[in-house]
Formats: C-alpha cells, sequence, structure tokens
C-alpha cells in the first residue's frame, strides 16, 4: 500500500507539468530502486515472464515465474505503476478543463511550479565549461522553435486529426515523454505541453472514463470535443499505443539516457536545463485569444491554446494579480519539494 501510495504522488506530479514523478521518487526515497528496476527491465525478461505466465499451473512453473519476476522488482513496480496510473486517470477528469477555462491561472501555478525545476539539473553539471552554455541553447532552441513553429496557425485550428495521424501521435509523444519521468527536475506532462498534445492524450483518457461511467460532464465538454469523433475502439487503441510508447520508452531510452549521463555527463545536462528553461516562454500565462476570420474568437480553446502567441498581461486588472498569487504560492512549493529532493539523495 506504501508503494501504492507513493505512485500516486509520482502520477499527481506527471499529470501536473512542474514537479517530475523523478523528483517526487527522489522525496519518498524509492528513485534507487525504480531506476535500478526499469534497468533490469529488458524485452528478453518481458518476454520470459510471459512464456512462465502460462506455465504457472505447474511448481516448476511458479518457481521460473517468479524468479523472472524478481529481476525485475516486479511487485514493486506493479504496485508503482497502479498508483501512477491511478492519480492520471483522476488527475485527467479537471485539469484539460483548469487549463482551458482557467487559462491564466493554471499556467501561472505550472510556471512556478517549473522554474525551481531549471537549476536541478544544471546544478549537477560538474565542469562548467564553453560547451554546457552551448548545449543550453541548443536544448532552449530545440523546444522554443518546435513550438514556435505551430503559433498563428488558425486554420489548421479547425482541422480534425484523424486516427492515423493520432497513432503516430500518441505513440511518439508517450515515447518522449516518458523519459522525463526517470529524470529529476523533468515533467513528463511538461514535455507532452511542449509537443502540444497534453490536452489531446488527457482527452482521450476522460473519453474512455466518460465511456465507462456513462456519464459526460459540462466541465469536461470541451477536452472531450478533440476526440470525439473517435469510436470506444479507436479511444482504446490509441491509449494501448500510449502505453506501448511509455512502455517503450522506458526500456530503450532509460538506457540512452543513462549512456549519455555516463559519457557526457555535463554536455546532457546543460541540454536538459535547456529544454526546461524554455517554460518561460512555452507556458507564459498570458496569450493572444486566436480569431476566427470574422474577428470571433475560435470556440474551441483546447485547440488553439498552444499555437496562440504571448501577450503582455493588465497589470491592474484582477486576473493578473491572482496569477502572481497562485504564482507566488506555486513556486514556494516547488522549491520545498526540490529541496527536500535534495536531501534525500
Amino acid at each position: 500500500m506504501k508503494i501504492f501510495l507513493k505512485g500516486m504522488l509520482m502520477g499527481t506530479a506527471d499529470v501536473v507539468p512542474g514537479i517530475s514523478g523523478g523528483t517526487l521518487a527522489l522525496i519518498v526515497g524509492i528513485y534507487e530502486r525504480l531506476i535500478n528496476a526499469l534497468k533490469n527491465l529488458s524485452p528478453k525478461i518481458i518476454i520470459n515472464i510471459l512464456k512462465t505466465v502460462f506455465s504457472c499451473g505447474s511448481k516448476e512453473g511458479r518457481e521460473a515465474f517468479l524468479t523472472e519476476f524478481k529481476k525485475i522488482d516486479g511487485l514493486f513496480l506493479m504496485s508503482l505503476g497502479a498508483g501512477i496510473l491511478t492519480a492520471i486517470i483522476v488527475g485527467s477528469s479537471f485539469i484539460p478543463y483548469l487549463i482551458i477555462n482557467h487559462t491564466e491561472l493554471t499556467f501561472a501555478c505550472f510556471l512556478g511550479l517549473i522554474i525551481p525545476s531549471i537549476f536541478l539539473p544544471w546544478s549537477m553539471i560538474k565542469e562548467r565549461k564553453t560547451s554546457s552554455y552551448l548545449f543550453f541553447l541548443v536544448g532552449l532552441a530545440i523546444t522554443v522553435g518546435s513550438t514556435f513553429a505551430a503559433k498563428g496557425d488558425v486554420s489548421s485550428s479547425h482541422q480534425v486529426i484523424s486516427f492515423s495521424q493520432a497513432t503516430w501521435i500518441c505513440f511518439s509523444s508517450a515515447f518522449i515523454a516518458i523519459c522525463a519521468m526517470i529524470l529529476p527536475g523533468i515533467s513528463g506532462s511538461f514535455i507532452l505541453m511542449l509537443l502540444g498534445q497534453y490536452i489531446f492524450v488527457l482527452g482521450l483518457v476522460t473519453r474512455l472514463i466518460c465511456s465507462i461511467t456513462g456519464r459526460v460532464s459540462e466541465r469536461k465538454a470541451e477536452a472531450l470535443s478533440l476526440v470525439e469523433h473517435f469510436s470506444n475502439t479507436q479511444t482504446i487503441i490509441l491509449l494501448c499505443l500510449f502505453s506501448l510508447g511509455c512502455l517503450l520508452g522506458l526500456g530503450i531510452m532509460s538506457r540512452v539516457i543513462h549512456k549519455a549521463l555516463e559519457k557526457f555527463h555535463d554536455d546532457t545536462m546543460a541540454l536538459l536545463t535547456g529544454m526546461i528553461a524554455s517554460a518561460l516562454y512555452v507556458l507564459w500565462p498570458f496569450k493572444i485569444n486566436m480569431l476566427n476570420p470574422d474577428g470571433t474568437i475560435l470556440a474551441n480553446k483546447g485547440k488553439w491554446i498552444p499555437r496562440a502567441y504571448n501577450t503582455l498581461p493588465d497589470f491592474a486588472s484582477k486576473t493578473f494579480i491572482q496569477a502572481i498569487i497562485i504564482f507566488t504560492l506555486s513556486l514556494s512549493l516547488s522549491y520545498f519539494l526540490i529541496k527536500k529532493g535534495n536531501k534525500a539523495q
């Protein structure tokens, strides 16, 4: 039960763009155990586990299964995974609503959570050289450039994502974002936000929940509109592809990142720092409304928020004051949690 609850904490961190699941794993004291378990999670062991599952009827089969299962610390990963999945399901029911209907306040909260994380990988650089600053700029350029490329594309906001497009989006975004979970300071949901797929993916989860419960609340309607043209079967397939992307990302990219940190530690950390620092641009709370050709605001805000240009706030407005208060509180919370995580190391 303790591992399940710790998984829920990690899952909550992964839903909210800000503190990463890796940071929470450090705080609750399971980070090293998680990394060791993931390093042992190879295709060969997974195949062996699947083979031994079908032979569990015999004593020898059960013993073989337990031997392979213990190699990956299976009970720990299952309990942790169940907690993470539970938190993601719960979080997906209200976070898209907050982003769409309370954009300034929600983004102010996210930004406050992320800013202290910028300094975490940078502080891990052992020797800052010219290449460190160069890789920092490369990481910054990659993430800001990829999001800036989509800014102001009003026409594409009316397009419906086809099922074939969605399959690639779900798999590739999961593959990339899951890498963030194993790195303290980088949030997987933050990567999804950078890729412009955050609300879309949470919309799929919400769609599945609504299909099971048979209830669709008004506050989820706009997020659901992004995926309402998919059938229940297609929704399940897309979520399975997302899960497959996560699994392969953990198995493959965790090894790549481990090697990169082992051989090019400082440059890798500088690159990651630049990617996190891009949040200052990407998650700026105040956006310019995107308009239809007739001058009216685009109806589906969930589709155009990632494409909207940043703007200066109305400093005398009530929203700006509220955003500052929320930003300050979330900044303080993030700083406190990261400080606790550093002590846990």
